[in-house]
């Protein structure tokens, strides 16, 4: 059998964590199901998206600590599929499409940006005071940034309005990545389809799992 390595690929605060568990309750002795597997701190999704050369793919792989992550990946897909479900590894596609090639698949999993929003700013993302890191919290000054236009409004943008950023700047570049492989396979799926279980058969045919399993 063929077994597939699926990036499910969101901005977070998508119904992410909840696919995760339901697959992971379900599949779990069947694949390896993963929810941000590495870290911020190592996938640095500031310095590390659109990576699509060549040369800016292979100096990826000279990171160590970061090919430790998706060697585990490998080491798994020789027996089982493989899904990460997390969005901590949204902008390693191209690097992952190279990795895996033709056994890579991703879903792009999106929800309305106002909703994704809201849910960020509750959880204080680039708020003044938010005890996270910057690692994860993309600005129109980051080198490789799809949208650097914006850098003259950043010192106006409340919280708020920086969240829907994140949320406009990734799917930017899902759709880039999307453009520039269109032969890598894609699953387009609403959050709110994913939570009323509405299209969740087309779900598990694209992830090659059993769609007349009774869930749990």
């Amino acid at each position: 059998m063929s077994f597939k390595f699926t990036l499910v690929l969101n901005a977070g605060r998508s119904g992410s964590t909840f696919l995760y568990k339901l697959l992971k309750q379900n599949f779990g002795d069947d694949c390896y199901i993963a929810h941000e597997d590495i870290p911020v701190q190592i996938s640095k999704p500031r310095v590390y998206n659109r990576q699509f050369k060549k040369d800016e793919i292979d100096a990826l792989k000279q990171d160590t600590t970061l090919m430790g992550y998706i060697e585990k990946w490998q080491t798994e897909l020789q027996h089982r599929h493989v899904i990460e479900t997390g969005w901590t590894a949204y902008h390693l596609a191209p690097l992952l499409k190279d990795i895996f090639k033709d056994k890579f698949q991703i879903i792009i999993l999106h929800r309305d940006p106002i909703s994704f929003a809201f849910s960020r700013a509750n959880m204080g993302n680039y708020h003044k005071n938010t005890f996270y890191t910057d690692h994860h919290e993309v600005s129109p000054f980051d080198v490789r940034s799809i949208v650097p236009n914006y850098k003259s409004k950043w010192g106006e943008m409340n919280h708020f309005e920086k969240c829907m950023f994140w949320w406009y700047v990734i799917y930017k570049e899902a759709f880039e990545f999307k453009a520039k492989y269109p032969e890598v396979p894609c699953l387009m799926l609403k959050s709110k389809e994913l939570f009323s279980f509405s299209e969740f058969d087309k779900v598990l045919k694209f992830l090659n799992l059993d769609k007349d399993k009774e869930l749990v």
